[in-house]
């Protein structure tokens, strides 16, 4: 396979945007972290190889031993935690007495936090005047959406605040793929994912063997990012050439993937152009059956941007040292929701695209949704979210607290006017997509026949949704009746709202449990 491309590609469906908008009591224990801008000019180390794991005790185990030896083989000194939201009381104590016996094997320090150990943070960090129910919300799935990864997420950035770490998923693997070429020297782009480049086939094995086999530190090819100033980073740069005024900071890093893709659907390649477009075609008109494939995707040169539409977090470096939001506890896409949620809150953070591949391995290929399926949850969120108004200056907690209180005002509304509401969202979602595909087929001519009669497959499809009773409502919301899952949608909405105006209380309390020695998760 030839060496990957600067190769741009675009998704033109509109997402809805600027709609208008339809406090948890502070303790005197807790004060407000107040999230400074970050910049400091230190450049600090990753501590952390934090996994996220539930009911996958095989493939956690293959996920800690292929980091684990990658990293000790360059020497690297870090700490473990795995994160654990297993509901089999038997199999969170085979990982913690696994991850016990590899403790006393490797010279790494191990934390498990199941949901024993959850649950005893939950009662150390009421004591000290978090509110129960919103705790509880972070790091628990409250709509009982199967895969949700969100609550996790929060876990570990709990565990790990203060530090720099690099997250890992369960499913991942650390054979890493160099994805170099041409020229190293780093990039800013307005958007991140122009630079990325895409190979389409047949199966893992096939991704594995395409790109040569990278001998890096995966630790340091993330630092070489992550937890740095732009001036760091380029030295003599005008400000005044990046996307926006300030001093631009990289909070985020992100690996590229080779073999499962992890999208929900093949809309960003449906509406493609250029060679990825073409290879998109060749693999479908080959396949006959384009839902189900491997890839190699990534970038070829380090590139850094404020904007980064797709965050796929098999490997994903965090400077936990800020203030960073929250994940979506319930639901799936909780990655894709996060950038645009740390750019309501951070004026000057960017996210950094490393041209290293992860192997991305689940147990069975994914198989994506029709383009044409309803929005999930976290898409939801997205639309109401950026319909948010910016605030121009303010700390983070201040940002925090806008984007909470617009959340919370949706969720505070009359059912009847939220219903009404969410089906708005959706009839401007459909005439988007409808809208698109019209002009792609224009920009096409309609060729190739196979491809255009997908298009108008997802046309028609998109017209049927309008007549439904459920519209405006997530495509993975728990079935029942109509109006009560209106009722607990729009109750979870108000308590992420409120989740967002408390968490810098939270974090607050967590820093002040860490300086006494207690983290979330235990050490083994």
């Amino acid at each position: 396979m030839p060496p990957l491309q600067d190769q741009r590609t675009q998704a033109s469906v509109a997402a809805v945007r600027r709609e208008p908008a339809f406090r948890v009591s502070e303790e005197p224990q807790i004060q407000s972290s107040r999230g400074e801008e970050p910049g400091g000019p230190a450049q600090k180390q990753i501590r952390w190889l934090g996994v996220t794991t539930c009911n996958r005790f095989q493939q956690m185990r293959r996920c800690i031993m292929s980091y684990a030896t990658d990293l000790l083989r360059h020497d690297r000194k870090f700490d473990m935690v795995v994160v654990d939201d297993s509901a089999d009381a038997a199999a969170r104590e085979a990982c913690r007495e696994w991850l016990g016996a590899f403790a006393r094997k490797f010279p790494v320090a191990v934390s498990y936090a199941g949901q024993e150990e959850k649950r005893e943070f939950i009662d150390r960090i009421v004591r000290i005047g978090i509110a129960p129910e919103l705790i509880q919300f972070a790091l628990t799935n409250s709509l009982g959406i199967a895969g949700s990864p969100g609550a996790n997420r929060n876990a570990l950035l709990l565990h790990t605040h203060g530090d720099l770490v690099l997250s890992c998923d369960d499913d991942s693997v650390c054979h890493l793929g160099d994805l170099r070429h041409g020229d190293q020297s780093i990039r800013i782009m307005p958007f991140g994912n122009s630079n990325m480049d895409v190979h389409f086939v047949r199966n893992r094995r096939v991704a594995v063997n395409g790109v040569p086999r990278s001998d890096c530190d995966l630790m340091t090819a993330h630092e070489e990012l992550l937890g740095r100033a732009l001036d760091q980073l380029i030295p003599g740069k005008s400000q005044a050439t990046a996307t926006s005024p300030g001093n631009g900071y990289v909070g985020i890093t992100l690996s590229g993937v080779l073999g499962d893709p992890g999208i929900p659907n093949l809309l960003g390649f449906v509406f493609s152009r250029g060679r990825v477009r073409n290879r998109f075609l060749q693999h479908w008109e080959s396949t006959l059956m384009p839902n189900s494939f491997s890839i190699i995707s990534g970038v070829p040169f380090p590139v850094i941007s404020q904007k980064a539409s797709i965050m796929m977090t098999a490997a994903t470096g965090l400077d936990n040292g800020l203030l960073l939001p929250p994940f979506l506890p319930s639901g799936r896409g909780e990655d894709s929701l996060y950038g645009p949620a740390t750019r309501k809150c951070f004026h000057d953070l960017y996210t950094g695209f490393v041209p290293v591949a992860v192997l991305h391995a689940r147990q069975s290929s994914s198989v994506c949704e029709p383009v044409w399926a309803p929005p999930r949850l976290s898409d939801l969120l997205m639309s109401i979210m950026e319909a948010c108004p910016d605030l121009d200056g303010g700390t983070i907690p201040d940002r925090l607290t806008r984007v909470g209180t617009h959340l919370v005002e949706g969720g505070a509304a009359c059912l009847a006017d939220f219903k009404v509401y969410l089906k708005e969202i959706a009839v401007r979602r459909i005439a988007a997509m409808t809208t698109a595909c019209e002009y792609f087929l224009r920009e096409f001519h309609s060729e190739p026949e196979f491809w255009a009669l997908e298009i108008r497959q997802v046309m028609a499809r998109l017209e049927q949704q309008l007549a439904g009773a459920d519209l405006g409502l997530p495509a993975d919301l728990p079935g029942g009746e109509c109006n009560l899952q209106y009722s607990a949608l729009q109750q979870f909405i108000r308590n992420f709202g409120e989740l967002l105006r408390a968490w810098p209380d939270i974090v607050a309390g967590t820093k002040l449990l860490q300086n006494s020695g207690y983290r979330i998760g235990r050490e083994l």
